[in-house]
């Protein structure tokens, strides 16, 4: 999911977006969730099960690596 769609900045996310984390230093994202609006994101943690976070925390905040924008081509209707 991390290269479909396309980038999005932070200031211009939208419910639905994708966001991407990975660790300090880290080349590769390694945790993903779904933005729902007004700085937050729901995610799933191995120990508290879905949650939603703030992309204000400073935790979060430093691991942010992108955020992408699904898209899905119209379909011509087969009625």
């Amino acid at each position: 999911q991390a290269m479909s769609g396309y980038a999005v900045p932070r200031e211009f996310l939208r419910a639905g977006d994708l966001v991407f984390f990975a660790e300090p230093g880290a080349p590769e994202i390694d945790h993903a969730g779904m933005y729902v609006g007004k700085g937050l994101f729901v995610n799933s943690t191995s120990s508290r099960g879905v949650v939603y976070s703030s992309l204000d925390n400073p935790w979060w905040s430093e691991r942010f690596r992108k955020a992408v924008r699904l898209y899905f081509p119209a379909r011509e209707s087969i009625d």
